[in-house]
């Protein structure tokens, strides 16, 4: 699943990493309107997985 990262430390596009943090407040949780993002602690380099998948997922800009 695609997240919204939130964080100082930015990895290079199409790049796996691990994350490590809390839920980015927005929306209200349970509904549509609740948003897929973290506020990162740590991201981690790691190797793709051999289940790895993507999904299409929309991100509003900004």
């Amino acid at each position: 699943m695609k997240v919204r990262i939130y964080s100082d430390s930015i990895p290079a596009a199409n790049t796996w990493v691990s994350v490590t943090g809390n839920w980015h407040p927005g929306g209200k949780l349970g509904t549509r309107s609740a948003q897929v993002a973290l506020d990162a602690q740590t991201v981690k380099k790691i190797q793709r997985p051999s289940n790895g998948c993507q999904d299409a997922l929309p991100f509003p800009s900004g």
